[in-house]
């Protein structure tokens, strides 16, 4: 009796692991040879097996991105003003070192001016003009501050039309001094001017123009017609030594 009970034990062990080598090897080879795919098991084996690849998608819009981008940068972006007596120039720039250089237009700060950087209300510090290009208007500024946040400044590769951009700049017409951001598209561009879809607004003057990412594109210029268009990145690049 005992020796009929090890033999059934012995039959259905062999008959369990004839199973698992046929699910896990011989019924697999079968369904993905093609001298096999008309026998019915194998097309029932098939129909069974479902393979599900789990993708997960992150959409994000792009007004949301730009509020994203837009936040990241926030203190990259600086106010300025010069005044002469009774002369008042304002505008923007953008800072380009940790220890206090600032990049803003040649015209918002004429020689014999005194200037000074704000930060959304807060007083930087008043700055030194230590290098002008009056033929792209450019000029380069120096305070005594450190530590300042700073965004990359893009290839001249970057630009293409189409892409998302948007100007982050100070406005002085509110009180206390206020950041104000708008949005659009390249619409166009050279080696020197960048234009975009972005509203028309003298406001602009002086402010960083930015990509999606928070790069910087260009240094926002505005025309006798208020027409606004950016100073582009290869003409910026060489202003500040970069290749």
């Amino acid at each position: 009796m005992a020796k009929k009970l090890f033999v059934l034990i012995g039959v259905f062990c062999l008959g369990a692991i004839g199973g698992i080598w046929s699910q896990a090897f011989l019924l697999p080879y079968f369904a993905n040879h093609p001298s096999f795919q008309e026998w019915g098991f194998v097309q029932r084996w098939n129909a069974r097996i479902q393979i599900v690849n789990r993708t997960e998608q992150v959409v994000i819009d792009k007004s949301e991105a730009v509020e994203l981008a837009a936040a990241k940068v926030s203190k990259v972006s600086v106010g300025i003003e010069s005044k002469q007596g009774r002369n008042i120039l304002q505008g923007s720039g953008f800072v380009y070192t940790t220890d206090g250089l600032i990049v803003t237009l040649s015209e918002l700060v004429p020689v014999g001016y005194e200037v000074t950087v704000y930060d959304s209300g807060n007083v930087l510090g008043v700055a030194q003009v230590i290098k002008r290009d009056t033929q792209n208007n450019l000029a380069l500024l120096k305070i005594e501050k450190q530590d300042l946040q700073t965004a990359g400044i893009s290839n001249t590769d970057s630009v293409r039309l189409g892409i998302p951009v948007f100007f982050l700049a100070m406005d002085f017409t509110q009180e206390g001094r206020a950041q104000v951001v708008n949005q659009g598209i390249v619409k166009s561009f050279s080696r020197e001017i960048l234009k975009t879809t972005i509203e028309d607004r003298a406001l602009y003057k002086g402010s960083p123009l930015f990509d999606i990412q928070g790069n910087i594109l260009g240094i926002v210029s505005v025309d006798k017609q208020n027409s606004v268009s950016a100073l582009s990145i290869g003409p910026l690049r060489i202003f500040l030594g970069m290749k």
